[in-house]
This record gives structure tokens, sequence and C-alpha cells, in this order.
């Protein structure tokens, strides 16, 4: 089966929404209702503004528009790139990647297999979205699974800082609807200390779970403020116990948090 193209904007406000165009299909892109991938936040786009047409190997890119188009910092009227490359249309830079296109170095031995099996079928079984927070400052595979997954992704900082330290950011992804990816990043993130992972009530989408989470990435301690990596999962496991009732109510909130118990290999989850 011939895989996806997976279209992502870099930069900005709508930094990890994607696009997602199966070999054969296109999506036309632009800030108007017209446009299939509408990115209504940039107002230098065209309403319709190019076309990107997919044919399972190599990705035809069509400017539709007076303004500019970009292919690999080239202004095109047409054009043909592949994965890796990359886009500028208005003020928006769009990633190209191919869906899966990076085996990892080395696949996950057996016994991590038989070892994960039971965290991926309690993470299957929670209740609600399931979601990870990530920390790209752990490894650059972490990044490579996110780019070339369907599944969009949010940056827990925002504007310049975002952008200034998106590789060593925490990234919220929902996992849900991406089975593929959670797979993946248990059993390649395995006795690796590479998130957390989290379950939501059904009505609390991913902006809701990510302004609060952003509450805490920063934390006062001697009068100095510090960044909490709640998200590395040793930290998690070592600070909940030693929280007040009203310090967990705070944090956990209406979420179960759960990270990999390394040692004793299976999931523990922290609740309010």
């Amino acid at each position: 089966m011939s895989k996806r193209l997976i279209l992502e904007v870099l930069w900005g406000p709508g930094q990890g929404r994607k696009a997602v165009v199966p070999a054969g299909g296109a999506v036309t892109i632009g800030s108007g209702a017209a446009a299939g991938w509408r990115l209504e936040f940039d107002g230098s786009l065209a309403p319709v503004h190019l076309e990107v047409r997919w044919d399972g190997a190599t990705a035809q890119v069509r400017s539709l528009a007076r303004a500019e188009t970009c292919l690999g910092g080239q202004v095109i009227t047409e054009g043909f790139g592949g994965h890796g490359g990359w886009i500028r249309a208005g003020a928006t830079d769009l990633a190209l990647a191919i869906e899966r296109h990076t085996p990892p170095e080395e696949p996950p031995s057996e016994a991590t297999r038989a070892a994960a099996d039971p965290v991926l079928a309690a993470l299957r079984g929670e209740p609600g979205r399931v979601y990870a927070v990530l920390d790209a400052a752990r490894c650059e595979r972490i990044g490579v699974l996110l780019r070339e997954s369907p599944a969009p992704y949010r940056s827990l900082y925002d504007g310049h800082q975002g952008d200034a330290l998106a590789e060593v950011a925490p990234y919220l992804v929902e996992l849900g609807p991406f089975p593929e990816l959670l797979e993946s990043l248990v059993l390649e993130g395995w006795d690796q200390p590479w998130g957390i992972w989290l379950t939501a009530p059904p009505d609390r989408d991913t902006e809701a779970v990510r302004r609060h989470l952003r509450k805490f990435l920063m934390v006062e301690l001697a009068r100095e403020k510090v960044y909490f990596r709640f998200y590395d999962p040793r930290v998690l496991a070592s600070f909940v116990p030693t929280c007040a009732p009203a310090e967990r109510r705070e944090l956990l909130a209406d979420l179960a948090w759960h990270a990999i118990d390394f040692r004793a290999r299976r999931l523990v989850t922290f609740r309010a």
C-alpha cells in the first residue's frame, strides 16, 4: 500500500497542524473557505494559494495565485518535491513528509515487545482521550516519529519561545486516533524517559489539556523560577507522592497521569 504524504505547518500559531494526502489525491491550500485545507491564521495567503498532488512517490506543487509560492527556497509556478522538502506560501512554512518513512535504527526486540504489551493494552483500554507529553530534547527520534505521523501535535511553549526551543520542547499529541504512533512511541522509547501519558475525559480537547499543562512549566524555588520537567516519568513518579492533597488535585485535575516504571516494567497511574 502506498504511503500518504503529510503536510505540516512548521512555525507560528498553526504549528503542528497537518493535512494528509493519500496516493492519487490532492489538496488545495489557502486562507479562504474554498481551500481544501484552510490556514485562516495567515492573512498573507491567497484564498486558494496552491495545490499539492501526491502520486505515492513525488509531490507536485502548483501555484494557484499571483502571490509567490516557494519550493525548497525557489519561487515556482510548478515543481516537484518529496520527503524532507518544504514549501513557503504567504508567511507559512510547510514541511513535506512521507508517512512512517524512517525505520528505527534497531527494531524493538521480542523481549521489549513482551514487556511493553501490558503497557500498550493498559493505555488502549483507558477510557477517554489518550495523550502523550514527549520531551523532544531526549532523542531526535521523537521528532521523526511525530513528523512522519498524521497526528497533529503542539509544543507546550508559545510564541517566540516555542519557535526558538522547537527542537527541545515538550510536545502534546493525542494518540487515540493514531494507534500506530502510540505503539511506536512505547516500543521504541522503552527504557528511555521520552515522556508521560495522559488520559482526559472525552469532552476535554487537546487545547484544553495543553492550557492546563502550561500552568506547570515553571515553578518557583528559593525565589527563582525554574523549568519543571513534570513530563519526565522519573520526575512525575517521585513528585506526585510528595504532594499535599490540594497540590495533587491542582496538578492532576480530571486527568489520569501515567508513567512507565522501567525497573518494575509496568505502568504507574496517578489520579487526583
